[in-house]
């Protein structure tokens, strides 16, 4: 992603925050967003699976803990550039890849990004995308792949 796609996208995550009320036009700027790490799993989405769940593990930004993270704002906001407000089912810390750091681990709905990625006729690598607000109410933003199998014709 080029650098002028990057700020577009973080304005537009931006603003799906600040439509949802989560975050105020005063409190932060698309330039202040923070970029963070996010692992999604399973990282192939069998769409003709019957799956409930799919989970996304957040690493705290930079200089903050999973404990700052307001879980019930972290969003999917994108699905391969479409935006979307896919809201988690549920949350709670964890320390998934053993590396001493609280991760917040967050369950979506397979079903709602399933419909997002067929409404769209996304097929094989797909970026998703989140957006959420810390206890001090900056944003952050995170991006991670998976793979679309079984796309239905």
């Amino acid at each position: 992603m080029k650098v002028g796609e990057k700020i577009c996208f973080l304005a537009t995550g931006f603003l799906i925050l600040l439509v949802m009320g989560t975050v105020s036009p005063c409190l932060a700027t698309d330039e202040e967003a923070l970029v963070t790490e996010i692992d999604i799993k399973p990282e192939t989405l069998n769409l003709k699976s019957k799956g409930n769940w799919v989970t996304v593990f957040v690493e705290p930004p930079e200089g903050y803990v999973a404990e700052d993270i307001i879980g019930e704002s972290v969003v999917i906001s994108a699905v391969g550039g479409t935006i979307t407000n896919i809201e988690p089912v549920r949350s709670n810390l964890t320390d998934s890849d053993d590396d001493g750091v609280n991760e917040l681990k967050l369950k979506y709905s397979r079903g709602e990004l399933q419909s997002a990625i067929s409404q769209s006729n996304l097929t094989g690598q797909v970026e998703v995308t989140l957006t959420g607000t810390l206890s001090d109410t900056m944003t952050f933003i995170g991006s991670d792949t998976i793979k679309i199998k079984g796309q239905k014709e």
